[in-house]
């Protein structure tokens, strides 16, 4: 049996019962109504505000070498260079962190148990 029920924000989500436990065939919907927001937005939001840090801290790293190496010659270009490899280096291996990271809170965080329904999607027979 496949019923539409509107979601608190207004749009529709289509749902199906099976065995007496309604099913929800728009997990993302689900996610956002009961939690909020999407899980993988919050993931992301994360990632980005790290990884904002991270470049601003190589960035600030890379200003105070040029600063003390120019006046023994070294070049800004050979900083940036360098600063370049090293935020590259970072970034596989932020990437690969973020990776688990993402894995685990999907898993064990934002998971919705099959069976849950929030009250409001209860199908109601009148």
């Amino acid at each position: 049996m496949s019923v539409d029920q509107s979601s608190t924000s207004g749009s529709r989500m289509s749902m199906r019962q099976e065995s007496g436990v309604l099913q929800v065939d728009d997990k993302n919907e689900y996610e956002t109504q009961f939690f909020g927001f999407t899980p993988k937005s919050f993931v992301d939001g994360v990632y980005n505000a790290i990884f904002e840090y991270l470049r601003d801290g190589i960035e600030l790293l890379e200003k105070y070498l040029v600063s003390e190496f120019e006046k023994d010659g070294v070049s800004k270009e050979i900083v940036r260079e360098g600063s370049q490899k090293l935020l590259s280096h970072f970034r596989v291996r932020f990437d690969r962190a973020c990776d688990k990271l993402e894995r685990y809170l999907m898993k064990n965080i934002f998971h919705i148990p099959s069976k849950m329904i929030q009250t409001c999607d209860v199908v109601r027979h009148y």
